[in-house]
């Protein structure tokens, strides 16, 4: 497995109605954070990188894909300011598997109260997990994901009472209060793995993937919010040119 690391330093915000950190994943900006951009921030690694030749629609730059155990680790360095939030990590994602990780969040701090949270294709349904210090808890979402289709993914959990919520597109897939715990925060730092996971028994994502964010004080957010920044050109922060070729990026 390989894994393409981006290290972000950055000073995070905190919005209203957006995403706090946005990964576009895309030709344009490649693996950057656009949003609380650190100068800080290395721009230079992972930038051989694989493009998908397609994208969600009213997308305009081609996604990423993940394929052949390649993932992508993204370092979040700082510590956001979790205290008491909601929170949630979104995704376009377009799977040609049944099984295969789609994202795992895992905090460097593995004896707090948060540990990780992740979500597996597992026979075209979501297995999403939540580790914590005292209990494991998972919601397996009911539909089928198909294969070969473009789906926008939200991965909330509301703080006040521990609920695992799942938006796939404009409907909730997933609204699960399990006797979850509740008052438990997401801790930084940490790395997000995306197409992947820390956990070997889960597979690697084969397909692609694209604007990938962080969101706080939420934790159903529609569509609209990373798309309105994704279907835009952000500026990219990766210096490089394109071989056509091969479709990848090299410097």
């Amino acid at each position: 497995m390989h894994a393409f690391l981006i290290v972000l330093p950055g000073i995070f915000g905190i919005g209203c109605c957006t995403p706090e950190l946005l990964w576009p994943l895309n030709s344009d900006t490649y693996t950057s954070e656009v949003i609380n951009n650190s100068p800080l921030q290395d721009r230079t690694a992972g930038c051989n990188i694989k493009f998908a030749q397609d994208m969600p629609p009213d997308f305009p730059i081609q996604g990423v894909s993940i394929v052949d155990g390649n993932v992508i680790d993204i370092r979040v360095e700082d510590i956001l300011d979790s205290s008491g939030k909601d929170y949630v990590f979104s995704g376009w994602f377009k799977s040609f598997s049944p099984d295969g990780a789609l994202f795992h969040y895992r905090s460097d701090n593995q004896t707090g109260d948060f540990n990780d949270l992740k979500a597996v294709l597992v026979s075209q349904t979501i297995n999403m997990t939540r580790n914590l210090k005292t209990t494991n808890e998972i919601g397996i979402s009911s539909p089928i994901v198909l294969n070969n289709t473009w789906y926008y993914f939200s991965f909330g959990i509301d703080r006040s009472n521990g609920k695992m919520k799942i938006q796939q597109d404009t409907t909730v897939i997933l609204d699960l209060d399990d006797t979850f715990q509740n008052g438990v925060d997401i801790a930084f730092p940490g790395t997000l793995r995306i197409g992947g996971s820390f956990d070997d028994f889960d597979s690697t994502f084969n397909g692609y993937v694209t604007c990938f964010a962080f969101h706080s004080n939420e934790h159903s957010p529609p569509l609209s919010e990373p798309k309105s920044q994704c279907a835009v050109t952000p500026p990219g922060f990766c210096k490089f040119k394109r071989n056509i070729n091969k479709n990848t990026i090299t410097f």
